[in-house]
């Protein structure tokens, strides 16, 4: 651990925290560096603000994946390993997730579909993550168009069933007529 501090703040910063990965979600960033740092979404946080030039509905070619932490599970099998050896293993000490399966999106997947969320400080595109907490706003405009066509077709039904209404009473007249 290394506290210090740049022309932006004080920081934290840990290779150590940078090394150790996680699955689930998070509500930080940790840079290449090691320095931590929280996600935030204010507008007071951004700059050059724009909508997002991409096809919205490429993310339903998205597959849901499920899959195992690659981390937690090398380091059971360490620890199994070790034990498997002769080691004492003191598994109340150990701190590895539980083992289970994560579900989700890939991040390549979701850069292949056309949205790209990370860059490595130096500005490369080798693929860490993605930012889940975002992918859902792709499904924006998606829901938007869906509404839209909803509305239309809930008219065009109101229309047609005002135009059956008005022919089966024309036709109840006309088999009156018929049958008098």
């Amino acid at each position: 651990m290394h506290l210090g501090s740049d022309a932006t703040s004080p920081y934290v910063q840990s290779i150590t925290v940078f090394n150790r990965t996680y699955s689930p979600a998070a509500n930080m960033y940790v840079t290449s560096s090691g320095v931590i740092g929280r996600t935030t979404s204010a507008t007071k946080y951004k700059l050059e603000i724009d909508n997002w030039k991409v096809d919205p509905y490429k993310i339903l070619d998205l597959n849901p994946k499920t899959w195992y932490d690659k981390a937690a599970t090398e380091a059971y099998a360490d620890a199994l390993t070790r034990e498997h050896a002769g080691e004492v293993v003191d598994w109340a000490e150990l701190d590895i997730p539980q083992l289970e399966r994560v579900s989700g999106v890939i991040a390549e997947d979701v850069i292949a579909a056309g949205a790209t969320f990370e860059f490595n400080e130096d500005g490369t595109r080798e693929v860490e993550g993605l930012m889940y907490d975002r992918l859902w706003t792709l499904l924006i405009p998606v829901v938007r168009d869906q509404k839209e066509e909803i509305t239309l077709l809930k008219e065009q039904v109101k229309s047609q069933d005002e135009k059956i209404s008005n022919l089966e009473a024309r036709l109840a007249a006309l088999e009156a007529k018929i049958n008098i």
